[in-house]
């Protein structure tokens, strides 16, 4: 068990700063097995990303060691290893292997990575599956966003709001008063992960001058819990995940064309298959599909105001449209975006293409979604994708 008392101060999206007090790792022996040259089993199965201290470290390593002529060729990572930069999430098993294949390296140009790296496989190899953080801060930002704009009214002193997607974004970034994660192998290839926390509502926190994440009363708390909780199973050949879990398609740590970590998650199933110099991956993911537009009167019926989002998805608004649809309507209460991508590694060089649909108002069927179909032109239901 240990503690430890960080003071630092943080800045939230450039907009101020504060004083942050953290009391951090706070780990919870529960299982662990492993070797000190290698993590537990549970520890090897864990997803690492390329904006994360050790994905930086491992993207600048593989590069260093697949380009440098002083390192024997029998030593190479190969095609596994050399597509590390592109070929996110890495696990750390994958890396650890890594490192023990081109363990005897002497190029002193990525010694001291490599050393770094190695610290970290021998952390995880004593870390333990389990831990609690508490992080008690003030959050401030001197660039205030409004809170939100009236979407739905449902009676007096009852409705829904749109947030601000910036304001929103800064929120999503405050650590949580209490944060507990626990990782737990199902297999030598598989584990589970859940990440809870105690978090303060968006609207408490942005009301809050000093910017507490604490909630000050139980109606503060927000309810959207666990942040993230997900099934992985990976090996050479596949992946799988299912859950609640971030996306990051992109070769690129900050950015993504599509599907990136700026959304904190996604209630989703992907697959991916993998081969030395190809990669596909495969999303369904479901989204929130409320339209604005509260039924007039006092039953859930259907009598929409004119113009909002629920009458124009009834009522198209040109003939045009209404022809290309088939004259259908699609009002079913769900929307789901699906996404598959394929990857290919040329030496120093990827490609990659990705292409995305969103159906919303029915239920997707596999024609709509079918992985290995072109998702453009289908024209199953003459509805717009």
């Amino acid at each position: 068990m240990a503690w430890s008392i960080n003071f630092a101060r943080t800045r939230i999206l450039g907009h101020g700063t504060s004083l942050r007090w953290a009391l951090a790792a706070f780990l919870v022996p529960l299982l662990s097995y492993g070797t000190e040259s290698s993590p537990p089993i549970w520890a090897a199965s864990e997803l690492i990303w390329p904006w994360e201290r050790t994905g930086i470290l491992w993207a600048a390593y593989s590069h260093r060691v697949d380009d440098s002529p002083g390192f024997p060729s029998t030593l190479k990572l190969g095609p596994r290893f050399s597509s590390a930069v592109e070929s996110w999430p890495k696990t750390i098993g994958e890396i650890c292997d890594g490192l023990s294949d081109a363990s005897q390296a002497s190029d002193p140009d990525h010694g001291v990575i490599q050393n770094l790296l190695m610290n970290i496989c021998r952390d995880k190899s004593h870390s333990n599956p389990a831990s609690l953080t508490v992080d008690a801060g003030a959050y401030p930002i001197d660039r205030r966003y409004p809170l939100s704009h009236p979407f739905e009214s449902f009676g007096s002193g009852w409705g829904s709001v749109r947030i601000d997607p910036e304001l929103a974004h800064t929120w999503t970034e405050l650590p949580p008063v209490i944060k507990t994660e626990l990782r737990y192998p199902v297999s030598p290839h598989s584990f589970v992960y859940f990440r809870l926390g105690l978090r303060r509502d968006l609207a408490a926190w942005h009301g809050d001058a000093y910017g507490l994440n604490l909630p000050l009363a139980a109606k503060e708390v927000d309810l959207n819990e666990p942040s993230l909780g997900y099934f992985h199973a990976e090996n050479e050949s596949f992946a799988f995940t299912v859950g609640r879990f971030q996306v990051h398609w992109s070769p690129s740590p900050d950015f993504g064309l599509a599907l990136s970590h700026a959304v904190p998650y996604h209630n989703a199933a992907e697959f991916a298959l993998k081969t030395p110099y190809v990669k596909y991956r495969f999303l369904i993911s479901s989204l929130n599909p409320w339209l604005e537009g509260t039924p007039s009167g006092d039953s859930s019926g259907t009598d929409y105001p004119v113009g909002s989002e629920e009458y124009r998805q009834r009522h198209y608004p040109d003939r045009n449209q209404a022809n290309n649809a088939h004259k259908r309507v699609y009002d079913d209460r769900i929307k789901t975006l699906i996404a598959h991508r394929l990857e290919a590694y040329l030496g120093p060089a990827t490609m990659g293409i990705t292409e995305t649909e969103i159906i919303g108002g029915k239920v997707p069927d596999f024609r709509d979604g079918n992985p290995f179909a072109f998702f453009h032109n289908d024209f199953v239901t003459a509805q717009g994708t």
